[in-house]
Order: structure tokens, then C-alpha cells, then sequence
């Protein structure tokens, strides 16, 4: 579960019932103020499309869309075949080690019996 919107973080608790209540969700009153931002959060996510043509939420989704800099999509963007590039190069097989011979087989092949 991801935090809630930095927007409810900093709403009082009064509002944030409020917002409850506008929204429809449904046994809000014993929630504390974390509980209720995570229940509004996961609420309106999931009610996007109803929610989002209210203008009084429109500070919520505005913020839900900007979550990533429009400058760092561009970088990604940007680089995005080098890291593809990157990614295959990191999984080439290596190729098998050979057996390390032991001491006596070496001596008898360089003739130092």
C-alpha cells in the first residue's frame, strides 16, 4: 500500500471527514486521522472516473497525475534503449570455467617429475 496523497496528509481531520462524507465513504467516524487519509486515498482511486469530473477534487487527481517529473519521463525516455542495451550485455551467458588440474597431472605435463 502506498502512502496517501500529500494533499490529504495535509488536511485537519475535520476536513478530511468532510471529504468523507462528500465522497461517500461509509463508516469514517472511528477512524483516526492516518486510517481515514489511507481509506480516502484508496476511495477515491478507485472511484476515479465518478470523482474526478467534481471540481472540488480537483487538487487530488491533479497531484495523482503529476506523481512523476515530467523532466525525468524525458531522461527515461532518453536513455531508455541504453539501458535496454545495458540490460541484454548483463545477460550474456558466461562462458564455463575449466577444470583445475591437480598438481601431480601438471608436473608430469610440463616434465618436472
Amino acid at each position: 500500500m502506498s502512502a496517501p496523497s500529500s494533499w490529504l496528509q495535509k488536511q485537519r481531520k475535520s476536513d478530511l471527514q468532510a471529504l468523507a462524507e462528500q465522497v461517500g465513504l461509509k463508516d469514517y467516524e472511528n477512524l483516526k486521522k492516518i486510517e481515514l487519509e489511507y481509506a480516502l486515498d484508496d476511495h477515491m482511486r478507485a472511484n476515479q472516473t465518478r470523482l474526478s469530473q467534481d471540481s472540488s477534487f480537483e487538487v487530488f487527481y491533479r497531484r495523482l497525475q503529476a506523481a512523476t517529473s515530467p523532466v525525468k519521463k524525458a531522461a527515461v525516455a532518453v536513455l531508455r534503449p541504453a539501458i535496454d542495451e545495458y540490460e541484454k550485455e548483463k545477460k550474456k551467458p558466461r562462458p564455463r570455467r575449466s577444470i583445475i588440474k591437480p598438481r601431480d597431472e601438471l608436473a608430469r605435463l610440463c616434465g618436472l617429475e
